[in-house]
């Protein structure tokens, strides 16, 4: 270990093997500024707490110093610490930090990248990583370096691989790291580089690999195009197109910077490496603190404080970017500039106006007032100060495209005029249309301005109960903003409830995105509880709302109830596609799989294929037709669909997972058990190698191969399949999933039927009724409950049996929740279990219920109830 020079003393492990006690390469620990810092070698640590971090009260004394010295002249700076000094290591530390104990200067970072680089030079051409063979380096960073390749195991396909730099892994944060590529995977936007694979070599090299994007840099494009001010405006929207995507998919970059964002040469705007810096925090406090990642010059002020990043925290390096993209310059020169001094501005100096710093290819006139303001805003230091979101960023700089009044400039008499005129310009011909137009532009404006105000107000309550989720679902900070999507959705809620209680209009339609996000990752339970919120009239005159409901009956296995729904929904062109979908999963519920199809494919037929929709529809229509005893037109449709997939998608796109997954579940559900096993284990391979290990789809691949091998009572092979797939959903949906619920489900059966012991199988049923009863998942509950009524008959373990029996009939509509099937099973499974628990002096070769209710039983309370709870059902399916 080491003490950084530019961490204020905080321990931080040497990321460079190859220059002990020089460097500390991609650290950026406490206020320090810089991707690099020096090492203290052989000098004494400042003071620290027990815990090894630099005293709260020791490290302000440092920063007024600091502070107070850079307001003195440069050649009497040194003498003004060592005076005012309180004790020798604050003045130690100051002058480290001022540059006058021989450290680097900013202008010197490319020799300290040359030395650091010793460590990673690049590999040599033709180098296999993964199953990428490398080429060129296309550009390198602090994090490592970007090659074009070649995939070798499949059809030509070039790609850019990052090969990441070696130390900056643990064991535990390569495996955290490698299991988040997999969120990052879902991202799917036009401005957003696609991703492909991820993984690391036998020689530890950790690599991603993306689509190959053939671009230059935003500021290079523009001048190359020689665009205007409102030109380069219009470009740079893309790129918060692509960030509100993703803020709204959860997930906060926190590296944006110009090496980042590519222009195509026809003008589309790609952002690269999403997420890349946020996800690579290590939790394992291997060094004794959490590493911060960050480029100095886009970071924002809570950044280098440490302090936890919300979406803001992407708005101001926005700013900077579109601060750069417009004057030709960064905010701050770094030229001569120590660390410290670098910090100093980033955390307390006002940025200079752009136009003041305007580069000589685009003359000052061309930069309006109101972008002036706008940019300003979103480089607040204080966030609270900034844009709350990526989205009003975006309306702001619509409307100033739109000669509208934008909301940083006020709303002045001159300035609404000016604006209204400039929108109006025909009106300018004479001097009583000026003064009508004026006069009428002033009313409109100032409803306008109304408007705006009333939008703004109840969209920064909305905005600020989304960005206290982010903060909420980690308040301390110890996941360095890196939080599950589920932990932010129930913070969401938690923020949210509060606003739609109040009826407001705006909070119900964010009610309605709440919801529709809840039930598409299967938290049920969670959308039950806060449909509980809403009033029962708002749902019912809320299109939306109304479907939506009906769409959670049909997933808790309630079809009669999601029909009666639906049918009270009135609904428009706008709610179609979720009633049409809603229909669908109803049909699919009441097993009238023909219906199901036809549904899908109608609901398809408005979309375009790239949509996510079409292929979820076609997989679901696929299933539908296979389920209806029809797998040969099946196939057909999934061949028609990899056919036009292959002409519109590389090969690595996630879409031809899906459509393997959803070829092995026709096998599977079909005859072809044969094919099926020949087939999958391949595709099972295919989808691992190009989605990783912890993957979901990794995981519904190996519930289908088990599926296939439990239908040829193969339970040995099926068993660690189960299991596998077990374990992945625990770990990305957590405990109380419906898919967590049902994989832990299979790994039990499949055990049963390998005669594992009671005492390891009883303990497991157990628990899956209570987390299925927990978690509000009462369909699974009683399915559970009939297989484990029927198991423990079948190891004559009748009376516990019958106990089960019992609490599952006690409430009725615990068996209106299965069909006629299951409804058989449960009378066979308790019959049985009375019979054998010699329940009455009687013997029975029936077993039969009618029998039981005849019976006379004897003196045992268990016996009673059993009789009870077996007669008191009624043959509900006749």
């Amino acid at each position: 270990m080491a003490v950084c020079e530019l961490c204020f003393g905080k321990e931080c492990a040497c990321r460079v093997p190859s220059l002990p006690s020089l460097l500390c390469w991609n650290m950026g620990l406490g206020p320090a500024l810089p991707r690099w810092s020096r090492v203290c070698a052989g000098r004494t640590p400042v003071s620290r707490q027990k815990d090894g971090a630099m005293s709260s009260d020791h490290f302000s004394k440092v920063r007024e110093l600091f502070a107070l010295a850079l307001e003195q002249p440069a050649a009497s700076r040194e003498a003004f610490v060592r005076e005012h000094a309180s004790d020798p290591a604050i003045a130690t530390e100051v002058l480290r930090l001022m540059g006058l104990d021989e450290q680097p200067q900013i202008h010197t970072l490319q020799g300290v990248q040359a030395m650091a680089d010793a460590e990673a030079a690049p590999l040599a051409q033709g180098r296999r990583v993964g199953k990428f063979e490398l080429f060129e380096v296309l550009g390198e960073g602090g994090m490592g370096q970007v090659y074009r390749a070649r995939r070798v195991d499949g059809p030509e396909h070039w790609v850019a691989v990052k090969l990441m730099r070696r130390g900056l892994f643990n064991a535990a944060s390569e495996t955290r790291f490698l299991a988040e590529q997999q969120f990052l995977a879902r991202l799917n936007h036009p401005n957003i580089a696609h991703y492909i694979d991820s993984g690391s070599d036998a020689d530890g090299h950790v690599y991603v690999a993306m689509e190959l994007v053939q671009g230059q840099r935003l500021l290079d494009f523009a001048k190359a195009k020689e665009l205007n001010a409102k030109q380069r405006v219009t470009l740079f929207r893309q790129l918060l197109a692509a960030v509100s995507y993703a803020h709204r998919q959860l997930i906060i970059h926190r590296d944006l910077k110009q090496a980042n964002v590519l222009v195509t040469a026809d003008g589309v705007v790609k952002l690269l490496d999403f997420g890349i810096a946020k996800l690579l925090q290590d939790q394992s406090q291997m060094t004794g603190t959490i590493e911060r990642l960050y480029t100095p010059t886009c970071a924002a002020p809570e950044q280098i404080r440490g302090e936890p990043c919300d979406v803001t925290t992407d708005v101001y390096a926005l700013g900077v970017l579109l601060y750069e993209l417009i004057a030709g310059k960064s905010i701050f020169d770094t030229e001569g500039k120590t660390p410290g001094e670098f910090e100093n501005l980033v955390l307390n100096v006002p940025p200079p106006d752009m136009k003041s710093r305007v580069h000589a290819d685009l003359g000052c006139a061309d930069i309006p007032t109101d972008l002036e303001r706008i940019v300003a805003k979103a480089i607040r230091k204080e966030p609270n100060r900034r844009y709350n979101s990526v989205e009003q960023f975006d309306a702001d700089l619509e409307r100033l495209l739109n000669n509208e009044p934008v909301s940083v400039s006020g709303n002045g008499f001159l300035y609404r005029t000016q604006k209204f005129l400039s929108r109006n310009k025909l009106a300018s011909g004479l001097t009583t249309l000026i003064a009508i137009a004026v006069l009428t532009g002033l009313g409109i404006t100032l409803q306008q301005n109304r408007e705006i105000r009333a939008e703004r107000d109840r969209a920064n309550l909305a905005l600020d109960a989304m960005k206290q989720a982010f903060l909420g679902a980690d308040p301390g900070g110890e996941a360095g903003g890196e939080v599950k999507a589920k932990d932010i959705l129930n913070k969401s809620s938690e923020n949210l409830l509060p606003l739609i209680r109040r009826g407001d209009t705006q909070f119900i339609e964010l009610a309605a995105t709440l919801l529709e996000v809840e039930l598409s990752m299967g938290m049920v339970n969670d959308a039950a509880k806060t449909f509980s919120e809403i009033p029962e009239d708002t749902i019912r005159s809320h299109p939306t709302l109304c479907l939506l409901q009906a769409r959670l009956y049909a997933d808790r296995g309630l079809p009669d109830q999601a029909k009666a729904q639906i049918s009270s929904c009135t609904s428009g062109p706008n709610e179609s596609r979720l009633r049409s979908i809603t229909q669908a999963r109803i049909a699919e519920a009441n097993k009238e799989f023909l219906k199901a199809a036809e549904l899908y494919r109608e609901f398809r037929k408005g979309l375009d294929t790239s949509d996510h929709a079409w292929i979820y529809a076609l997989e679901r229509e696929s299933f539908s037709l296979s389920r209806a005893g029809r797998p040969e037109q099946s196939i057909q449709l999934i061949d028609k669909a990899t056919e036009m997939s292959t002409k519109a998608f590389s090969p690595d796109h996630a879409r031809f997972a899906r459509l393997d997954l959803a070829r092995i579940k026709v096998l599977q559900a079909g005859t072809g058990h044969e094919e099926f096993l020949q087939l999958a284990p391949k595709i099972l391979e295919r989808i691992e190698q190009q989605h990783g290990a912890r993957s979901t789809f990794t995981a519904e691949a190996n519930s289908w191969l088990a599926f296939g091998y439990s239908s040829v009572a193969d339970y040995a092979s099926a068993l660690p399949h189960y299991e596998i797939a077990s374990n992945i959903y625990a770990d990305v949906y957590g405990s109380g999933h419906r898919e967590t619920i049902r994989a832990k489900f299979n790994v039990a059966m499949a055990m049963s039927k390998l005669k594992r012991p009671p005492t390891k199988l009883v303990p497991m049923f157990e628990s899956l009724i209570i987390e299925s009863d927990f978690s509000g998942n009462y369909d699974l509950q009683t399915f559970i409950q009939i297989s484990y009524i029927q198991y423990l008959t079948n190891i004559d373990m009748d009376e516990l049996a019958l106990r089960v029996a019992i609490k599952t009939a006690e409430s009725p509509e615990n068996l209106f929740r299965v069909d006629s099937v299951e409804y058989e099973r449960f009378q066979r499974s308790a019959n049985r279990a009375f019979w054998k628990s010699r329940c009455t002096s009687e013997s029975s070769v029936e077993e039969s219920r009618a029998r039981i209710c005849r019976s006379l039983i004897l003196e045992n309370q268990v016996c009673h109830a059993a009789k009870r709870a077996i007669c008191g059902t009624r043959d509900l399916f006749r």
